[in-house]
């Protein structure tokens, strides 16, 4: 019995070899439609890639890992398969197709968005001197990322309908990583989350059922109005502290979420960062990323967001910090450290 675990792990590198470098990568006109003849087979391509493209035509190999596992079955018995130019234009043809799948996905919601984040992958393998492909792929690996993540750590996601877990995953992927903030920006805050939420949060039961911490966020979008009792504030700066978090994300990640309300228009960057006391008893420092939405709503311009996802020993105390001239001060806020 042959051992397919190699094949799936050198497949990627594999597939990208299939297509061509991006300078040579063929030109065809393809724009939909089966992407060969099989039955004719004009090009006498073997009977194994012929049976890979009737699998694929007939929607019997839907997902990445399923097709990932096909090539390499095929070039593993086929090698010279790498080399023949005319199945350079088939797996090119195939990057197109699958790009139009994947774009035909993203409108039918975020139960489908993993689905088409493999076929924008598989696409951008295909054709990879194709920028659109590469930035549509690259947008969905964070998806797939912050997805794989969730699932390891903290289980998945048990219905995507529900107000409640939808604004708990569009703060994850906002307070994520720069690709994690555009992928929620761009795909989750609008259209996911908001056609959700009630028309008027703020007068619905909805705010009354979130964490805290959830209703701050939906003040930061702008989507409620009225924000949760602030827990703090500091002499030295006009902010006051709403419900925020340091969440274990793994077994050595975290991330921080810093919710804080402007009485008027101030430059935190630098004058508030975050100290970590670990388990050790050392102590970190870091800065964070102030985010304000990309287009605020009325009612949202003074709640702006401190994130930062980081890699830390087992943490015993988070901390907010006020610096003067690059040095803390005595006045700090302390975070809740979130396990789960």
């Amino acid at each position: 019995m042959r051992f397919w675990i190699p094949v799936l792990t050198i497949t990627l590198a594999i597939m990208m070899l299939s297509c061509g470098s991006e300078t040579d990568e063929p030109v065809d006109d393809y724009t939909g439609g089966p992407v060969y003849d099989v039955a004719a087979n004009p090009q006498g391509f073997p009977e194994a890639a012929l049976e890979l493209l009737r699998k694929l035509e007939a929607g019997r190999l839907n997902t990445y890992g399923q097709i990932i596992h096909e090539f390499g079955k095929l070039y593993e018995y086929n090698p010279d398969m790498l080399d023949n130019q005319d199945w350079h234009i088939i797996t090119s043809r195939l990057g197109t197709k699958f790009k139009m799948m994947a774009d035909q996905m993203v409108p039918r919601g975020v139960q489908f968005y993993t689905q088409a984040a493999g076929y924008y992958r598989l696409a951008s393998f295909a054709r990879p001197s194709d920028k659109k492909i590469a930035s549509a792929a690259s947008l969905f690996d964070a998806w797939t990322r912050g997805m794989d993540a969730k699932l390891a750590w903290s289980g998945p996601v048990r219905d995507f309908e529900d107000p409640e877990e939808a604004v708990s995953l569009t703060r994850m992927f906002l307070c994520g990583d720069v690709e994690q903030n555009r992928f929620a920006d761009s795909l989750l805050v609008q259209p996911y989350l908001a056609k959700l939420l009630p028309s008027r949060p703020d007068q619905s039961s909805l705010v009354d059922s979130l964490e805290p911490i959830d209703h701050a966020f939906l003040c930061y979008l702008g989507f409620a109005s009225s924000a949760p009792e602030p827990l703090g504030g500091l002499e030295s700066l006009p902010v006051e502290f709403l419900p925020g978090r340091l969440t274990r994300t793994g077994d050595s990640t975290y991330r921080a979420e810093i919710y804080l309300r402007l009485s008027e228009s101030v430059d935190v960057t630098d004058a508030l960062k975050l100290r970590l006391t670990l388990d050790s008893g050392a102590e970190q420092i870091h800065s964070l990323n102030w985010l304000r939405p990309s287009t605020p709503v009325e009612g949202s311009s003074t709640i702006i967001v401190g994130a930062l996802n980081m890699t830390a020993a087992p943490v015993k105390q988070a901390e907010v910090v006020s610096f003067v001239k690059g040095e803390p001060t005595p006045e700090t806020f302390s975070l809740e450290v979130k396990e789960k």
